[in-house]
């Protein structure tokens, strides 16, 4: 773990006039003398002691040697592991982190309960240390999808942060929630996800996914407000120079388009394209929000003018191939409600209209799949593509594929 939070060590302390028992003394004298097992066993017992337990002190001194051997066994400096190493401590890591966390929050509590002041301020520098092992902690978490131990480890950050306040400790609150409020989601606590994220925008989160959940909350529930101004707040919120920032914007242009509001949208669709330069992951970023929401002449120029700068790439030529795909089953829908209706001549054109789709996805389909062979996705749509143009050659032998990932 990176260092970046300076650990608070006791060197400059001296233990003045305070009436200290033997154990707290020797806990003194053990950790000054960087012999942090025995500072370690000292301080337990301390801990244990009925006159000892009931003092801040003790529990400050606790969180302090616990933190510096959380610090060592965590440190990728070769002196601090061999330091670790010597000290031959039996408890795992994990453990070590939360006596930590436990004796640190004690001690301020305690101390808050009694209205002094004396380890506050340390406390709270090692509470953020602590804190950032947590926050590490429950991205892993996260990351392994191990959503329910992920939640409960990031609790313990927030409720870090709520006793520190401290600008260190809001980042790694900030990264908490959002940990918290994408775990709430993955195990479809969806109430609490939905406050959660609600309180990331209070807070100004600049992490992107909590204005997009967010949006496609109030849009599935018809507010189309909320929706705008969740996005207006992400805008906000995500720094410019953020890829964030660009995304939310792409959303707001689409949601435009979609309530027919072509002045507002057509003015952020210009300021993005402006903005997209030679970017091809910014070009298809804009032209997938278009192709989806009425803009589709404008989405398929910005995926052509993606593959011009990138022609080996999947996200322009599966978003153009998707384009044509989309629009194909539209005019599939179309034909077959007006045969439905018995008009078969103007049936009979939109069915034209969906083969010259399907054709013109094609090539595209074909592209990604140079690039990644199995790609899922679009080995269905194409697939579906053939059938539809009656390949049915072509279909069967990229179904053989598709089967074998299927099984997989």
């Amino acid at each position: 773990m990176k260092k970046a939070i300076l650990f608070i060590a006791l060197a400059a302390m001296t233990m003045g006039s305070y009436a200290q028992t033997m154990k707290v003394q020797s806990a003194f004298a053990d950790f000054n003398g960087s012999r942090y097992a025995k500072a370690k066993q000292n301080i337990d017992e301390a801990c244990q002691d009925e006159k000892t337990k009931t003092e801040a002190k003790t529990w400050f001194y606790a969180g302090l040697i616990y933190s510096k051997l959380l610090q060592l066994g965590t440190s990728d400096d070769a002196k601090d592991i061999k330091t670790f190493q010597k000290q031959k401590v039996s408890e795992p890591i994990d453990t070590i982190a939360a006596r930590a966390k436990d004796a640190l929050m004690k001690s301020v509590e305690m101390e808050k309960a009694a209205g002094t002041q004396e380890y506050i301020q340390s406390t709270m520098g090692n509470l953020d240390f602590i804190s950032q092992y947590y926050t590490n902690q429950c991205v892993s978490l996260f990351n392994s999808q191990k959503f329910t131990e992920a939640i409960s480890v990031s609790e313990e950050v927030v409720k870090m942060y709520n006793l520190s306040k401290s600008d260190n400790a809001k980042i790694f609150a900030l990264k908490a929630k959002f940990i918290l409020a994408s775990s709430y989601f993955y195990t479809k606590e969806n109430e609490k996800a939905s406050n959660m994220y609600r309180e990331l925008v209070k807070d100004k989160s600049s992490e992107t996914d909590v204005y997009i959940n967010l949006y496609a909350e109030n849009l599935a529930a018809k507010d189309t407000t909320k929706a705008i101004n969740v996005l207006k707040a992400g805008i906000k919120n995500i720094p410019d120079t953020l890829e964030g920032n660009f995304l939310v914007k792409s959303v707001l242009a689409g949601l435009y388009l979609r309530m027919d509001n072509a002045e507002e949208g057509n003015k952020l669709i210009d300021e993005l394209t402006a903005k997209t330069g030679d970017d091809p992951k910014n070009l298809n970023t804009l032209a997938q929000e278009l192709s989806t929401a009425g803009g589709e002449a404008k989405a398929i120029e910005l995926y052509n003018k993606s593959l011009q700068l990138n022609p080996n790439q999947i996200g322009a030529n599966y978003g153009l191939g998707l384009l044509h795909y989309n629009k194909a089953a539209d005019y599939v829908n179309m034909g077959n409600t007006l045969a439905d209706k018995g008009n078969y001549d103007e049936a009979s054109k939109y069915d034209a209209m969906a083969k010259e789709e399907f054709q013109a996805a094609i090539p595209n389909f074909k592209s990604v799949l140079k690039i990644d062979e199995k790609n899922f996705y679009t080995l269905k749509a194409l697939i579906t593509t053939y059938r539809k143009l009656n390949m049915l050659t072509e279909a069967n032998e990229l179904d053989a594929v598709f089967q074998t990932l299927i099984k997989k």
